[in-house]
């Protein structure tokens, strides 16, 4: 029960608060509530809500209509804590979103792995070790496998500097993008370590994919069939992209949701590319 304590415990930090158990309770009650009703409802200024829905991130997420509304996990803390705020009732919805979320938490951990790129750069200096390791390892490969990255589209390149030259100038690109969208749409700082490091972790996914096509059965399967090529390109490149959206994240301190606009943008351009060069192995 080790576990279970320590999700107790780290739920009950998050909900232990006035404002955030009123968001929860207005949530429960009402269903979906916009930014201004929940400001009104609340009395608290912009900063403060922000920081309050960030801290329930995983409780609280927002409805295609821009709406704040109760996860599945939100709505199990409603159900177990409304009428007690007891640590036996926290414990109960702990038990329960462990066992409900333990395959959403795997997806997320693997798809937008913020966690892991929190770990890898902890401060300037490791992150620009774990750019310069990627980067080179990344680069290396595309020389010996004779593939060019255009974004998140690796083409077949038998040159070694056009090839070099793509991944360096693909990586560039990913970091300018996701640096200027962060200042000019979002208003907000950026490490730019982190996100350089970040958007070189995000290449494994495709580079992975390419490795895979060079076995021979698999190679048979996308030779043979066009729609099975597009669609593992298009699930590894988005797998990319998700990564990169993660790492815009904790290099800028944006909600996850926003940065996964800006790697949405991403992976359409990459898309574009690959509709105008076509698709090859």
């Amino acid at each position: 029960m080790g576990a279970v304590d320590a999700d107790a415990r780290k739920l009950a930090k998050v909900i232990d608060h006035p404002i955030r158990s009123r968001i929860i309770e207005l949530l429960g009650e009402r269903g979906a509530l916009g930014w201004k009703d929940l400001s009104t409802e609340l009395g608290v200024k912009t900063g403060a809500l922000y920081h309050h829905l960030d801290t329930l991130e995983g409780l609280v997420e927002r409805d295609p209509s821009k709406k704040y509304i109760l996860t599945k996990a939100g709505r199990i803390v409603y159900a177990r804590t409304s009428q007690s705020h007891t640590i036996d009732a926290v414990k109960r919805a702990a038990v329960e979103i462990r066992h409900e979320g333990t395959a959403r938490r795997l997806a997320l951990a693997i798809f937008v792995p913020r966690s892991m790129i929190r770990v890898l750069t902890p401060s300037k200096t490791i992150a620009a070790m774990v750019l310069f390791a990627l980067a080179v390892a990344l680069a290396l490969l595309s020389g010996i496998a004779g593939i060019s990255p255009i974004l998140y589209y690796l083409r077949p390149d038998p040159s070694l500097l056009p090839t070099l030259g793509g991944f360096s100038a693909s990586l560039a690109v990913l970091v300018a993008f996701g640096y200027a969208s962060a200042k000019t749409v979002f208003n907000s700082g950026v490490d730019i370590l982190p996100l350089a490091a970040s958007a070189s972790l995000s290449y494994l996914p495709v580079y992975a994919l390419s490795i895979l096509t060079r076995v021979s059965a698999l190679s048979t399967l996308f030779t043979s069939s066009s729609i099975a090529l597009t669609l593992c390109l298009v699930f590894f490149q988005a797998w990319s992209s998700s990564i990169f959206g993660a790492g815009l994240s904790v290099a800028s301190g944006i909600r996850i949701e926003r940065t996964l606009l800006v790697s949405l943008a991403v992976l359409y351009a990459t898309m574009v590319l690959m509709l105008l060069l076509g698709t090859r192995l």
